[in-house]
């Protein structure tokens, strides 16, 4: 009986694991569905008005800097990728403002910036997103490749320095 109990107690926890997961992808599942019916149109040259980006909290920083609030903004939804109208709606509406006559050119252009210096990740020609620890473990699996590959490299290039003054020894023997 008690390998019974044992299994019926691992299944049980198993089941309770599950439900747990399926409530967070639920949870994911409808920030993104928030996003994309609060979307707003990208209309060139017109004025729309625009409705609260749906699914982003409110941000907290919108009177610090710009990257701060996009900072703020990925990290508080580390499981979406966001696009520059996006990001710019909801720091609009957040309450962030720019002084430029076109704000989505300084937050695509920060943006661009942030992915530059690694504070935020790209995915996709127009998706930004949090940087998330599997990049940083992917970052540092590249770099220790890198460094192997240095290794390599300069092994064997004193290979290929050590064999060059052997031919040129063999080359000065026969010259002789």
């Amino acid at each position: 009986m008690s390998n019974i109990d044992d299994a019926l107690r691992a299944l049980l926890v198993e089941r309770d694991e599950r439900r747990r997961r399926l409530d967070e992808l639920e949870s994911i599942i409808k920030k993104i569905q928030g996003l994309s019916e609060g979307a707003v149109p990208a209309v060139r040259g017109t004025s729309v008005e625009r409705t609260p980006t749906a699914g982003v909290p409110e941000l907290t920083s919108v009177n610090g800097t710009t990257r701060s609030a996009i900072l703020e903004l990925l990290n508080s939804n580390p499981v979406l990728t966001f696009n520059a109208d996006e990001v710019t709606d909801a720091l609009l509406d957040s309450g962030w403002s720019s002084t430029s006559a076109t704000p989505r050119r300084i937050v695509a252009s920060t943006l661009s910036s942030m992915v530059r210096s690694g504070a935020i990740a790209k995915d996709g020609p127009s998706g930004y997103r949090a940087v998330r620890e599997s990049d940083r473990e992917t970052d540092e699996a590249l770099l220790a490749q890198l460094e192997r590959d240095e290794d390599r490299y300069d092994e064997q290039a004193e290979a290929d320095a050590r064999a060059e003054a052997q031919i040129e020894q063999y080359e000065r023997r026969l010259g002789n």
